[in-house]
């Protein structure tokens, strides 16, 4: 098992756009975090009973033992990857020790692999952008490609691979939402994946004496230090909003104030 042993390089991106514009990039933005399971979103101020009646429609999910093969088959391809969009995230330690599996919304099914089980599976990846260098590994397939049929060279080593050295099952969670209805829709299961339904729950937390930076200045992007430095200190902002963190409160008053 291999541990960080100093932090690993990073970088901040930031990005301004409008959920009311077309091209609005607050969809893709999420999607291309598969791993993330849980979003927060701040508004700087109350939300109407309209605009909070936006969030309140209800959602499900599952949770299900569920072996890889699974997602390979040609009913869970048709049936649910073909009209719709299925999102899955596997349970179990942190990305830094375990396997983790995930598939986004448009059909990829992505093993983030410990180094072992990588070259004991047998399928071409990439190593991991996080961690340390090579110990972790990247498999990305697209199961709505064309070859991805039972009796194709590809699709035939996948599948030997998973019934073979990936072969047990992962717990996940799991959700359908259909393309015609934009709603979440029932997943029929085996009995043996032990399958569980639960509602999606929306939590609206009221931030009391809570003094919101100035987030004009992100659609001002340069390349000078006073912008960079702007950037990182709503970065920092955002995390302390997260925590919750009173003393910060105190702290960000404090320096408002000056």
């Amino acid at each position: 098992m291999a541990f960080l042993t100093e932090p690993v390089q990073s970088n901040l991106y930031v990005s301004s756009s409008s959920t009311a514009s077309p091209k609005s990039r607050h969809v893709q933005i999420i999607e291309e975090h598969p791993i993330n399971h849980r979003l927060e979103i701040l508004f700087p101020t109350l939300l109407s009973p309209q605009q909070e009646n936006k969030f309140l429609k209800e959602a499900f999910y599952y949770k299900a033992d569920i072996p890889l093969s699974y997602f390979i088959e040609r009913s869970f391809i048709q049936d649910y990857l073909q009209k719709g969009r299925v999102v899955a995230q596997s349970l179990g330690e942190g990305i830094d020790v375990s396997n983790v599996i995930a598939l986004d919304g448009s059909g990829t099914l992505i093993l983030n692999l410990t180094k072992d089980t990588y070259e004991q599976l047998g399928l071409p990846g990439k190593p991991a952008k996080f961690g340390p260098d090579r110990q972790r590994f990247v498999v990305q397939i697209n199961l709505l490609e064309k070859s991805m049929i039972p009796g194709k060279k590809g699709f035939e080593r996948i599948k030997w691979c998973f019934d073979n050295t990936l072969s047990d099952p992962f717990p996940f969670l799991i959700s359908y939402v259909d393309s015609a209805t934009q709603e979440t829709q029932k997943i029929t299961f085996p009995p043996t994946f032990n399958a569980k339904k639960f509602t999606i729950e929306l939590n609206f937390e009221k931030l009391n004496d809570i003094i919101f930076p100035d987030m004009e200045v992100i659609k001002t992007a340069s390349q000078d230090d006073h912008w960079r430095s702007d950037i990182v200190e709503i970065y920092d902002w955002f995390g302390m909003a997260s925590l919750r963190t009173q003393r910060n409160w105190v702290l960000l008053k404090f320096e408002s104030s000056i």
